[in-house]
């Protein structure tokens, strides 16, 4: 392959790279990842009259308070909610994608419909005052385990990108200028990012698929290990059934984000390939150029010095001697 056409396979490969990074921090920072709502036209019912009272009465309030003709939308740092209750306005509002964190012994202090709703939107709906002051201080709020590893490694993906990017820009300045670097190191260096990269991004979209039900099943999850936990086998029986039922009406979908984010998977592959099969050489035409010129230059330079010298040697030669003349003596 010439160094034309190697110029312009890193080149490429350079917009790919700025491409996926655009991509993935706009996915980074979006709350587009998933979104869930109720199926419409199911009419499951979720509750019966075989379901114990007290659980029956935790999932209407949940259904009332989270889900009621609302759609849900996750990111790495936001939950929004849309309400679709009036059909010619549509509001949206946006907290934090945290949940409730908490010893199991402070499970019934920490447990409610409230606290989920208040580590979402507490600064939005509910007051401090609304929780009591010995539950502010045992629960706290934090994000899910998946979403915390996930935003990790997109951070990480992100910076080692931008090192990507900057060694295959090297790698262009070192064809018309001998770096401290050879191609050679510069090449490997990038195929090792870009092979971080990779790894990262299949583990964060492999991570956001796998837990797309976490959030909105956590209130019932946590409930059915707790009383399993307790051995009260049926209420996590009664807990099973409910989520069981539950699944069968959520419509979850991957958003933008994801797709953004496997498109950055795609381009960053595209982009290791591009760079990682080319290797730029100095080019030997202009190596060859500046070295008889540098050549005639030095034999310029002997010339005129040993012309320099021997018309010195001439010019001391032919130098006037002065002559020593006796005048003439008489003879007394």
């Amino acid at each position: 392959m010439n160094q034309k056409s190697a110029r312009r396979f890193v080149l490429s490969s350079i917009l790919l790279s700025l491409l996926a990074f655009i991509f993935n921090v706009i996915a980074l920072l979006s709350p587009y990842w998933k979104s869930v709502h109720l199926h419409e036209q199911q009419n499951l019912q979720i509750v019966d009259d075989h379901i114990d009272p007290l659980i029956r009465a935790e999932v209407e309030k949940f259904f009332d308070v989270m889900y009621h003709s609302d759609t849900h939308y996750f990111g790495f740092y936001k939950h929004c909610t849309r309400s679709t209750k009036s059909s010619t306005t549509k509001q949206t509002k946006c907290g934090h994608n945290y949940v409730p964190v908490f010893n199991d012994a402070d499970f019934e202090i920490c447990h409610s419909v409230e606290r989920h709703h208040y580590c979402i939107f507490h600064a939005l709906s509910f007051d401090d005052n609304e929780l009591s002051q010995k539950s502010l201080s045992k629960c706290q709020c934090s994000s899910p385990s998946y979403i915390s590893v996930s935003k990790m490694l997109l951070t990480l993906a992100v910076i080692v990108l931008s090192v990507c990017i900057l060694v295959n820009i090297l790698r262009l300045l070192n064809m018309r200028r001998k770096l401290f670097v050879n191609d050679m190191q510069l090449r490997l260096l990038s195929i090792i990012c870009s092979l971080f990269i990779l790894l990262f991004s299949i583990i964060i979209l492999a991570y956001q698929h796998s837990n797309k039900k976490y959030e909105t099943l956590e209130f019932f999850d946590s409930l059915r290990r707790h009383y399993s936990q307790i051995q009260i086998y049926k209420f996590s029986s009664h807990l099973t059934t409910i989520i069981e039922r539950f699944e069968q009406i959520l419509v979850i979908k991957l958003g933008s984000s994801f797709t953004l984010a496997t498109l950055a998977l795609l381009f960053t592959f595209i982009a290791f390939l591009s760079s990682a099969m080319v290797e730029i050489k100095t080019s030997k035409l202009t190596s060859t150029n500046t070295n008889s010129k540098l050549s005639e230059y030095q034999t310029n330079n002997q010339t005129a010095f040993i012309n320099h010298i021997t018309s010195d040697h001439n010019h001391t030669i032919s130098t006037y001697m002065p002559q020593i003349v006796y005048s003439k003596q008489t003879k007394v």
